[in-house]
């Protein structure tokens, strides 16, 4: 829930947590979906993602 309320966490950001670094395309309730460079969806529980994520810096 908490992810949804983060306002450095949004869609279109690219982010790493743990070994998945990609670009938020959604945060739901419980989890949240990554897009890959390679182009792959990773879904991940929200509570996982808490722990510890980066934000990249954008160019």
């Amino acid at each position: 829930m908490y992810l949804l309320r983060d306002p450095y966490f949004n869609p279109g950001d690219q982010v790493t947590t743990g070994s998945v670094t990609g670009t938020v395309t959604s945060i739901e309730i419980r989890k949240s979906r990554f897009e890959t460079d390679d182009g792959d969806t990773v879904v991940l529980a929200n509570r996982d993602v808490e722990k510890r994520w980066t934000k990249e810096a954008t160019l």
